[in-house]
């Protein structure tokens, strides 16, 4: 089941968000876990018009996710510092729920790439093996730049495929 919360974090900032929780006793300990007090907790409800397709993790977002990361990690950030900021920046609840995952493994002793292992829909194996490979040798935040640049790379020849496909399908 999906809940909607609201919450005030230690700063005394409110704070909405959704969670996938079996029960309301669930969303109140981990808000409490994650030092949070809950002041509401609902069943979410979808509007008529919700779209589930809209939703999801896209690769455009992977990409962003791959530089921020890698800009946070390069300015001294630790792992877990950046991928919390990440998890409180994300608009997407798919998106938040794929980080927490990362979190929750990383805090469990998993390593980064084992983690990611956890998500092959949106992580290639080519992708955990580089940064497995910049674990070993220290290079986390020059392997994510470079994965980044390569992402967008990506993304940027399969715009232009389907751009040069489009006017061929019209005629």
């Amino acid at each position: 089941m999906e809940f909607s919360y609201i919450a005030y974090d230690n700063a005394g900032k409110k704070t909405k968000g959704r969670l996938e929780a079996n029960s309301q006793k669930d969303v109140v300990a981990y808000l409490r876990d994650t030092q949070m007090t809950p002041l509401d907790i609902r069943e979410a409800t979808q509007g008529l018009f919700h779209l589930k397709f809209l939703s999801t993790i896209k690769n455009s977002d992977i990409v962003l996710f791959t530089r921020q990361l890698s800009s946070m990690i390069l300015t001294g950030l630790t792992l877990m510092d950046a991928l919390n900021i990440l998890k409180k920046q994300s608009d997407k609840a798919e998106m938040k729920t794929m980080i927490e995952a990362l979190t929750s493994d990383i805090s469990e002793g998993k390593t980064l790439s084992e983690a990611l292992q956890n998500h092959p829909k949106h992580f290639s194996d080519v992708y955990i093996a580089l940064i497995k490979a910049a674990e070993t040798s220290g290079l986390l935040d020059k392997i994510l730049e470079r994965l980044a640049d390569n992402l967008e790379r990506s993304e940027d020849l399969k715009k232009k495929i389907k751009s040069a496909l489009f006017y061929p399908i019209i005629v």
